[in-house]
């Protein structure tokens, strides 16, 4: 009995310890750990115009350029951004106004970034309106001129003349004048493209361009050789003040007084600006090609036994230097006592550069080689900035520097490049055989827009920009 009260002492000793035991605390769980810190990374880190939003306007994307707290855009002058849409890529939570939203970027226009702590950024978008081109003129073969926007390539005016044109205009004022195949020279309305006047030739005008001074027009017509007249026009009324015959002339330039004219029978002329009469001229040999004059001297190539490039004091016609070249080339273009001229000899072209002071060389590039024997060069070269812009050749379009080297080309490499280019504000135009006008970015060769005709370009394109400048391939060769 003993020991069975034993054994039940032990028993509850032995159960009150398991109880005591399983009382004992738990350990406590680890302590919850604090938020992480809200961000406070706020920033635009992309500023867009997309064409895609603003095509009215713009044909490619404008990029802003960001710094700590502002944000500039470069915008060409004429290009309306009163109610551009922005694409706008930024960190933190909120963007105020919001990417997508149009705004007016002729004023300051800020935006406010917020970030994740509630911190704010703000940056100031200014938009800095560059000097550009606003309007291009340039006829087809197929016989409309065009009017075009020169920032988008698209379509103001068009009119139609009675034949193709090779002639390129000139614009004075708010009056562009251009030659047609159809024996008329016209004169239109700049801004509408309605017809003010016309006046009619006895021959085709072909690749011959109107020049203007004192009020008059100056414009080449001609049938085959020996046919042709030089025609003096007033230019507000149409009216003919005088015309003289000349064998087969070329466009001509007019400089201090005098009318200067080249024909193809081998004979160089000066006439009297007011009357047509002659005051000098000079056999130097065959040749088509417009002089160049500057600062009463002439420049043009010719050939007689041997292709030359000659200098001639513009008062007396006296041969100051020869100089041989490769072939019968283009006007010659000058630029920083720089002479350069597009040739064509057997199945190559080149540009050609001499020194404009004494005629000595320089350097020749060659464009193409083609397996065409019967090339001819009917376009010059132009200039800007250190780009020589050569006249007409196949293949890809080519700028080349200053120093004979290549900048870069531009295709498509089947075409041939007709028109005298016109250039400036960073855009190279140039019309082609594939009808169409190509604007080329000059500082890199990329395309811009190209405008479509029904016909070969061989004009040279005229531009305004937004100082109201007037560009061209120029009537004389001098720089655009």
């Amino acid at each position: 009995m003993k020991t069975y009260h034993i054994l039940r002492l032990v028993i509850f000793i032995f159960t009150l310890l398991l109880a005591v035991s399983c009382k004992k605390k738990k350990p406590a769980p680890p302590p919850t750990p604090p938020p992480p810190p809200k961000s406070s990374e706020k920033a635009i880190t992309s500023f867009i115009f997309k064409a895609a939003d603003n095509g009215t306007y713009i044909v490619n994307n404008i990029p802003g350029t960001i710094g700590a707290d502002t944000i500039t855009v470069q915008v060409n002058q004429g290009v309306i951004v009163s109610s551009f849409i922005p694409t706008i890529a930024h960190t933190g939570v909120s963007l105020s106004p919001a990417s997508g939203i149009a705004q007016n970027f002729n004023n300051l226009v800020n935006y406010t970034v917020t970030a994740e702590d509630g911190s704010t950024k703000r940056y100031v978008v200014k938009t800095i309106f560059l000097k550009a081109n606003q309007k291009v003129y340039v006829g087809s073969t197929d016989g409309i001129v065009y009017a075009i926007n020169a920032n988008t390539g698209t379509e103001i005016w068009k009119y139609t003349t009675g034949g193709a044109i090779h002639s390129s205009p000139l614009l004075v004022g708010n009056t562009l004048y251009i030659g047609s195949m159809d024996k008329n020279l016209y004169a239109l309305d700049a801004a509408t493209g309605t017809l003010k006047w016309k006046y009619l030739t006895a021959a085709p005008i072909r690749n011959e361009g109107p020049v203007i001074s004192n009020g008059v027009i100056f414009i080449s017509s001609k049938n085959n050789y020996p046919d042709g007249t030089v025609y003096a026009i007033n230019a507000a009324s149409g009216s003919l003040k005088w015309s003289k015959q000349i064998s087969s002339p070329t466009s001509p330039v007019v400089a201090g007084g005098k009318v200067f004219i080249n024909s193809n029978g081998g004979s160089f002329y000066t006439l009297n600006e007011t009357t047509g009469d002659v005051i000098w001229s000079a056999i130097v040999g065959l040749g088509s090609v417009q002089p160049t004059v500057i600062n009463d001297k002439i420049y043009f190539a010719c050939s007689g036994g041997q292709f030359q490039l000659k200098y001639i004091d513009a008062n007396t016609g006296t041969v100051i230097w020869n100089a041989a070249c490769s072939s019968l080339v283009t006007r010659p273009a000058i630029d920083n006592s720089n002479l350069y001229m597009s040739s064509s000899f057997s199945n190559e072209q080149y540009v050609e550069a001499f020194n404009a002071t004494d005629g000595s060389f320089k350097w020749r590039y060659t464009l193409v080689h083609v397996g065409n024997s019967n090339i001819v060069v009917g376009s010059c070269p132009v200039t800007l900035d250190t780009l020589v812009l050569p006249g007409f050749h196949y293949g890809n379009f080519t700028a080349l520097k200053t120093n004979g080297t290549m900048a870069w080309q531009y295709g498509p490499a089947n075409s041939g490049w007709y028109s005298n280019p016109a250039a400036a504000n960073r855009v190279v135009y140039v019309g082609a055989s594939d009808n169409y006008l190509h604007a080329i970015d000059a500082t890199n060769g990329t395309l811009i827009w190209k405008f479509a005709t029904n016909g070969s370009i061989y004009s040279g394109p005229c531009l305004i920009d937004s100082d109201n400048n007037i560009i061209h391939a120029g009537s004389s060769g001098a720089r655009n």
